[in-house]
Order: structure tokens, then C-alpha cells, then sequence
């Protein structure tokens, strides 16, 4: 763990702190994995298919409730991204094994019961073939786990995503941004489309972003007492990430504004603020927990349950 050491200019005490294997800051190479495109199907001869990328998502992991390593998996995405697409020419692009990209197609979406939360979930099968890896839902913060963490303005955020001018050649390769938590309003803020609950970052999110995994590091904090008695703080951030939330969008503001208290938001020739919206994903997970998708899984256990439950012998 990286650390600051803040006390007394005049008596600092001097202490070290050893970094423990594997307390690596950089982001995880494998975090990229958890990733996927939304694309727009184009055309296809005999050579491939041409697809328009929209966006991007990611894949989650639902714990099975009565069976031990069981998954159900899912890909989420921005509601606003699903919407403005041909249901019928909808894709998911993926990573796969053989350092090639291969397709899912959407068998349904489901969407918040609140249209202002701007989030998709469709189910998919996890194919063996697919290099790809899930973001479990017990890596999802809620507003108690993220007192209880003590989690909060200032910690650093990233997400992987779309970069729209290097999607990757044969597979995707997608870019990471950083920032940090900006403000958790209380109460919801106006967005384009209407009053929506978000959380606010300082990064500068970009078109391709919008459903990218928005993840969120423990920062640590600890008292110390150096050799001459004088206390210290040590400040550092931990190698424990959670899932904050999902991308939603970001504010432009015409640059003769950008001093202005009562600029307007101007995309067609604005500047990125760099202040971005994200989906908390406290509301991911109550999409997952609705009617639809949560009774499709207890559907799914009961025929698993059937299927590996012992016979009995004898002759009828």
C-alpha cells in the first residue's frame, strides 16, 4: 500500500510500512476482461460482418441461492445506448480465446421499474469459449457497505470502456479512465432526460463510455506514533476495489460559458466539463432483483435441482 506520512514539519517520526505481496496499485490487467461492446450490426460478405460499436458494458455474476459455484450470468449496459439501436440488429462483442471477437445476441432486456435509471441487463450463457471474466454482485456498493467502508468524495474511480478511435483490431481493447468520487447527491439532479438519482465523478468521460463498470478503491487510513512521541496520519489506498456503478453520461458547456455561473449544456459544441454520471449500482442490482429476471432464476434452479437429484432404483 502506497502511503503519505502528514505530521509535524518540526518532529516527524519515521516509520515504514512494508508492502505485502500482491498489494499491486495498478488496476488488474483482468479488470479489461469484465468488458464487452454494444454494436449495431451493418453487413456482412463473404469475407466477415461490419458492425457500428455504441457503447459499452460489462458481465455480472449472480450467486445461485441454493446451489454452492453456481452463476447466473448477465451483461449490463446504459438504458439510453440499448434504446437508440434496431432491436434487431443489436450485438454484444466479445473477447474470445482463440484472439478473435465473437457475437451474443440479446435474447431480452430488462429495464428499471424507474425509467430515470438509465441501465439494461440482458441474461447470456457464459460459453467456455468466451475470454471474458464477471464483476460478482458482492463487488456491487450500496449507500450501507459504502459508509461502512467508509467510502466517499475523493476516492479514486476507474473504468475500462470503448475508446472509439481504437476499439482494438482483431479484439477489443479497451481504454481505462481514472478520477474520483466528485459528490453523492441526496436527493436526484437534472439530467437530459429528466430528474435521475446519480453519483457524481471528475473524469472526462467520453462517447463510447456510457456503461462502462465505474469502480471505486478503499482508501486507508491509520494513525501512527513515530519515536519521539508525535503523532502521524498515514493516508494510502488499498488494492480492495468495489463496483461504484455504471457510466451514464456527462456535461458539455459551450466554451464561451465555461466561466459562466448560468452556462447551458451544449453537445453539439461544447467542452467536457469533465464532471460524469454514474448509474449507482444499487440500481443494477435492483434490476436483477425484479419480477423478471429473478423468477427466470428460480425457474432455472428448480430444473437444475431436478437434474441432479438422485433416482430412485426398482422396476416398475
Amino acid at each position: 500500500m502506497g502511503a503519505v506520512v502528514i505530521a509535524s514539519p518540526l518532529r516527524v517520526g519515521r516509520i515504514r510500512i512494508e508492502r505485502p505481496p500482491g498489494d499491486d496499485m495498478r488496476v488488474p490487467d483482468h479488470v479489461l476482461k469484465c468488458v464487452g461492446y454494444v454494436a449495431e450490426f451493418l453487413t456482412s460478405d463473404s469475407s466477415g460482418e461490419d458492425y457500428e460499436l455504441e457503447g459499452s458494458g460489462f458481465f455480472i455474476g449472480v450467486p445461485c441461492l441454493t446451489i454452492p459455484d453456481l452463476r447466473f450470468h448477465y451483461f449490463a449496459t446504459a438504458a439510453h445506448v440499448v434504446r437508440g439501436l434496431d432491436p434487431e440488429r443489436t450485438k454484444i462483442i466479445v473477447n474470445h480465446k482463440n484472439g478473435t471477437r465473437t457475437v451474443i445476441t440479446p435474447p431480452e432486456w430488462y429495464f428499471h421499474d424507474d425509467p430515470s435509471v438509465d441501465a439494461a441487463v440482458m441474461p447470456y450463457i457464459n460459453r467456455p469459449a468466451f475470454d471474458t471474466m464477471y464483476v460478482g454482485t458482492e463487488l456491487f456498493l450500496s449507500s450501507e457497505k459504502m459508509k461502512e467502508r467508509m467510502i466517499g468524495i475523493g476516492d479514486d474511480v476507474f473504468f475500462p470502456g470503448l475508446f472509439q478511435f481504437a476499439p482494438g483490431t482483431k479484439q477489443n481493447h479497451p481504454i481505462l479512465r481514472h478520477g474520483n468520487i466528485a459528490m453523492l447527491p441526496e436527493t436526484q439532479i437534472q439530467m437530459d432526460a429528466g430528474f435521475a438519482h446519480v453519483y457524481l465523478v471528475e473524469a472526462r468521460s467520453i462517447g463510447g463510455i456510457s456503461g462502462s463498470p465505474v469502480f471505486t478503491r478503499e482508501t486507508v487510513s491509520l494513525e501512527t506514533r513515530g519515536a519521539d512521541t508525535e503523532k502521524g496520519l498515514i493516508i494510502g489506498i488499498g488494492n480492495k476495489f468495489h463496483l461504484l456503478g455504471m457510466a451514464r453520461s456527462h456535461w458539455d458547456l459551450n466554451e464561451r460559458d465555461i466561466n459562466s455561473y448560468s452556462g447551458v449544456q451544449d453537445r453539439p459544441r461544447g467542452v467536457n466539463m469533465g464532471i460524469a454520471a454514474v448509474t449507482p449500482a444499487g440500481a443494477i442490482l435492483e434490476i436483477l432483483n425484479q419480477a423478471g429476471p429473478a423468477l427466470a432464476r428460480a425457474e432455472a434452479e428448480r430444473k437444475h435441482r431436478e437434474d441432479i437429484s438422485p433416482g430412485f432404483d426398482g422396476v416398475e
